[in-house]
């Protein structure tokens, strides 16, 4: 079912989504500013917004803790933690390899 949600993902949609399995595996939240660091994309461009958007209106993503507190950093993370077997480049490995 994944693979369908991840068909049709846009250039930068598979950017953050790449980063968010690559840093976020664990469920670890990630903040807009290191998003957009990561991806080089502006904090605040509309194509950031619009990507993040749409990752989570496919249920890939979601918003990070709570309510946030004023003035503090939005954050998202992966809709739920993945293993290193469905994280796509372990799968093509067999599952062998680990991240540290």
């Amino acid at each position: 079912m994944e693979d369908l949600l991840l068909n049709d993902l846009g250039e930068q949609e598979r950017k953050l989504f790449a980063t968010f399995v690559r840093y976020g595996r664990d469920g670890r939240a990630i903040t807009i500013e290191s998003l957009a660091a990561t991806t080089g994309m502006h904090v605040n461009s509309q194509e950031l917004t619009r990507a993040l958007r749409n990752l989570a209106a496919r249920g890939l993503i979601k918003r990070g803790g709570g309510d946030p507190l004023p003035g503090s950093s939005v954050a998202f993370r992966l809709s739920r933690p993945m293993t290193w077997r469905e994280h796509p480049v372990g799968a093509a490995k067999g599952g062998e390899a680990r991240d540290s």
